[in-house]
């Protein structure tokens, strides 16, 4: 593990490449997992602000489940959105195409909501955990983001570069830029002392 500027960070984001491939993982990180995710209380305020402008736009099963359990459950003291049968995210809409995505994103860039989604999502590869009062943003390998590792090694994408617009969203624009710039220097210097070992 290393620390930048009080945030601790998962080694393996300095050396991992990564660009999402909606064509090929169809948005499944929307889909798996048996908790929806993470999500701040603040930004449970802002989907409540926001809702009304997206409702129209949810599968009416969504809506079913909201209307019944809520659009947020709390498990061990954190809180994450709801999912359909342990499965999607009840805010995740499906495409012509087959791929899922984000209805507030969708809303987001249309111009009709001001919230474009929770931070936890947009950070995603990456997830923030909490210890001490200090940040631990760790890398989160799961298979469904395979089709992503293997476009980021075609393209030659870090993923602190793939994630730079939710990490300046997350810690503000010095604060990334500056995190870009430590991740190269930090990978430099492994790259340095494994040359000096042969």
């Amino acid at each position: 593990m290393l620390i930048y500027n009080h945030v601790v960070i998962d080694e393996a984001i300095l050396f991992e490449k990564f660009c999402c491939n909606l064509s090929k993982c169809l948005g499944q990180c929307c889909v798996e997992g048996e908790l929806g995710a993470p999500v701040l209380s603040k930004e449970i305020d802002e989907i409540e602000r926001n809702f009304h402008k997206i409702e129209r736009d949810l599968p009416k099963k969504n809506r079913e489940v909201i209307k019944e359990k809520g659009f947020y459950e709390a498990y061990r003291g954190d809180l994450y959105l709801q999912t359909i049968d342990s499965r999607e995210c009840v805010f995740a809409i499906q495409d012509e195409r087959g791929i899922v995505g984000c209805v507030f994103e969708k809303a987001y860039l249309r111009g009709y909501s001001d919230f474009i989604k929770p931070i936890s999502c947009h950070l995603f590869p990456i997830r923030v955990k909490t210890n001490a009062g200090m940040d631990i943003l760790e890398y989160m390998q799961i298979p469904e983001c395979q089709p992503a590792r293997e476009l980021g090694e075609e393209s030659k994408v870090s993923l602190y570069h793939f994630l730079k617009e939710p990490l300046v969203r997350k810690y503000g624009k010095e604060w990334a830029e500056g995190f870009i710039t430590y991740c190269e220097f930090q990978k430099e210097k492994v790259f340095c002392d494994l040359k000096s070992k042969f």
